[in-house]
């Protein structure tokens, strides 16, 4: 028995989707107010990590890729308030750990990506 699984059509679209709302998170985390030069550093380079791994997403999987997508563009956002509710972050924060473990069995290292960036958040949210 084969783990190959073979599908047609074109996904490309898909990924697309994904790495235009990543691209759009990186802008965003230039202007988040109460992150340091460095943490803002880390969080690109963990979001450029977390696109580049949702690349390697399977065809049947996309949908799920692009909720991680957007809720971590969510939580970016909640982030870059000059006064972010500390509950709200932390819910988007929970909101994006569990879109990501819909991707644990065939991209494993989503998660571990996701909960340094959530938790990295956390860490400059007063």
């Amino acid at each position: 028995m084969s783990d190959t699984y073979n599908f047609s059509g074109n996904f490309t679209g898909t990924i697309l989707n994904v790495n235009s709302i990543l691209e759009n998170v990186t802008q965003a985390i230039g202007t988040i107010p109460n992150i340091d030069q460095s943490g803002k550093d880390r969080l690109n380079l963990l979001v450029k990590q977390l696109q580049d791994t949702l690349q390697n997403v399977p065809p049947d999987q996309v949908d799920n890729a692009n909720k991680v997508a957007k809720r971590a563009k969510e939580l970016i956002e909640e982030a870059n308030d000059t006064k972010p509710d500390k509950e709200e972050v932390e819910r988007k924060g929970e909101n994006l750990k569990k879109a990501a473990l819909n991707l644990t069995t065939v991209l494993p290292s989503v998660v571990n990506v996701v909960g340094q960036i959530v938790s990295l958040i956390m860490t400059f949210i007063k």
